[in-house]
């Protein structure tokens, strides 16, 4: 059933009225599927007892006058239903994007520069002035040799120590290590309106949905399960790039799952 038919149903029109509960509409769901399965397919065409107009009326929910009132509202919003889904454009029931969040480079350079060549330039090599070298001892005036004794040789001069170089400076330490680039995945969906035997769905019979996604060539899946029939859109984050694959199923309050959607995706 498509999404505009269901927002005419009887039943929930009555809902949204304010007539009847979504509880006693759920009552009298059960009730007319009880009865189908007791007078079967062929009867129901043509009973119109069997509907869920007169059902909700049997069980003292609405009186006739209501019910006849609802029946006029429903064939006009029918109507309008009809020439708006001729009006518009088909929509995917299923659509997803990548959004690529890149971490920046700014505060990175920056602080290679600053504890990157920053405290080399501090230090200039030509600033550095070496220690003089130190004078050389006179030589001592030799003494005069005492007669017949020869005179002795003089001593020689020291050589001077070498003068110390300037002094290293130091190896810069290694810079940050560069960001890796992660990226986030949005999923929107419908909220789906029919089982796949064909039977209508009603909103509180839907317990919520599960996404399974996995980069390909893995072989493992990661689940998420979203526990709100009203939800229709989701996000997936810190994915790296690569292509994906990404699936998604609706589950009832019985825990029954419908097949799963399957979508692959590429994330730069």
């Amino acid at each position: 059933m498509k999404k505009s038919e269901r927002k005419t149903r009887l039943g929930d029109l009555l809902v949204k009225r304010g007539a009847i509960t979504p509880a006693q509409l759920k009552l009298a769901v059960h009730e007319q599927r009880r009865l189908r399965l007791l007078v079967g397919d062929a009867v129901y065409d043509d009973d119109k007892s069997l509907s869920l107009g007169h059902i909700l009326c049997d069980m003292g929910f609405i009186d006739q006058k209501l019910l006849t009132k609802t029946l006029k509202r429903q064939a006009r919003l029918r109507k309008l239903a009809i020439v708006f889904a001729i009006l518009a454009p088909l929509l995917s029931p299923f659509q997803a994007f990548a959004a690529k969040v890149s971490a920046s480079s700014d505060d990175v350079i920056t602080e290679q520069v600053i504890t990157g060549s920053g405290w080399q330039n501090m230090i200039d090599t030509d600033d550095v002035t070496a220690a003089p070298e130190p004078a050389p001892a006179p030589a001592p005036d030799p003494e005069p040799a005492p007669e017949p004794t020869p005179e002795s040789a003089p001593e020689t001069a020291p050589e001077p120590a070498p003068a110390p170089g300037p002094e290293p400076a130091p190896e810069p330490g290694p810079g940050p290590e560069p960001d890796v680039n992660v990226a986030s995945l949005s999923l929107s969906w419908s909220i789906p309106d029919s089982r796949e035997s064909g039977e209508d769905l009603a909103l509180y019979d839907i317990g919520g949905y599960e996404i399974l996604f996995k980069k390909e060539g893995e072989s493992l899946f990661t689940s998420e399960i979203i526990n709100d029939a009203q939800v229709t859109e989701h996000q997936l984050f810190n994915l790296e790039p690569g292509a994906y694959e990404v699936q998604l199923a609706s589950f009832d309050n019985e825990g029954l799952y419908s097949r799963y959607s399957t979508l692959h995706i590429v994330v730069n």
